[in-house]
């Protein structure tokens, strides 16, 4: 590194995520609905790490850009996730 540069610090995996998300869903890419499962079923780049995915999922949720649903079925529930298209 030269003298005078920084470095940029790397941005955290669930950002990238996030983002790779965001893209699919403007491309309308996803489903209405979808679970982690699903997407990570997808084999997209970046989408491989479960607990990447989870965060990636909640920025996505704090943002506005998807919804959660928690769907009852006799055993664990399942959080399905809405897109607003």
């Amino acid at each position: 590194m030269a003298a005078g540069e920084t470095t940029r610090p790397k941005p955290p995996p669930e950002s990238l995520t996030a983002a790779r998300i965001l893209d699919r869903l403007r491309k309308r890419d996803l489903p209405e609905r979808f679970t982690v499962h699903q997407l990570k079923r997808i084999y997209w780049s970046g989408l491989t790490d479960r607990a990447t995915i989870n965060g990636a999922l909640a920025m996505l949720v704090d943002q506005g850009w998807l919804s959660e649903s928690e769907i009852e079925t006799g055993g664990r529930p399942r959080v399905d996730f809405l897109t607003p298209f």
